[in-house]
């Protein structure tokens, strides 16, 4: 695997591909001609080649209409796609305002799946408005900020969360705005946490 940076919300990332990397490159691109997106939580060290099981990637979309999501629907459906909750658009969409999340898979798969939600929280809509490139054996995914991802990552305090966060920050962390991290960590009340883990200092 190599990745370049290209600028500071710009990764290049050459890999081999695995299973969830030819899901997310298939069906991003199109959500993403007719909502924002942003991918975060575990996939995002799997992303950059820690080696660990998921079956899932998560995903936040912009709130959009009935009539977008139809869209969405249907052309994910002519490329091979379905959407494991439910057949029916209208049971999808209502799932989808009740902060429910949906999944979508490979037709007749259930797994591995991508997991999409609507954003409820302050921190979640931040997280769709900023997110940065990641240009992927020259095709694009965009990926929640690797500060805040960190930050998360202690927040959910599991021991993966915690190793995914730990191996997030010793691949980037030449790179990291360590002020940014530090105020994602002040926020998610993680400083502790992530001092005793050595990735903030001082």
């Amino acid at each position: 695997m190599e990745i370049n940076f290209i600028a500071e919300n710009t990764i290049e990332l050459n890999k081999e591909l695995s299973i969830l990397d030819k899901l997310a490159l298939s069906a991003f691109p199109i959500v993403e001609k007719h909502a924002k997106y942003v991918i975060m939580s575990g996939y995002v060290a799997i992303l950059f080649g820690r080696s660990r099981v998921s079956e899932d990637i998560d995903a936040f979309i912009e709130r959009i209409s009935y009539e977008k999501f139809c869209q969405i629907s249907g052309e994910l459906q002519k490329a091979g796609f379905w959407f494991v909750n439910s057949s029916d658009d209208k049971e999808l969409f209502s799932m989808l305002e009740d902060d429910i999340a949906i999944r979508i898979a490979e037709h007749g798969k259930a797994i591995p799946n991508i997991e999409i939600k609507f954003p409820s929280e302050d921190l979640d809509f931040y997280t769709l408005d900023n997110p940065f490139a990641v240009f992927v054996n020259g095709k694009t995914l965009l990926v929640s900020k690797i500060e805040q991802q960190i930050a998360y990552k202690f927040h959910l305090g599991t021991e993966k969360d915690m190793e995914d966060a730990v191996y997030l920050y010793e691949i980037f962390k030449e790179q990291l705005n360590i002020d940014m991290l530090r105020e994602y960590g002040n926020k998610l009340n993680v400083l502790t946490a992530m001092k005793k883990e050595g990735v903030l200092h001082g």
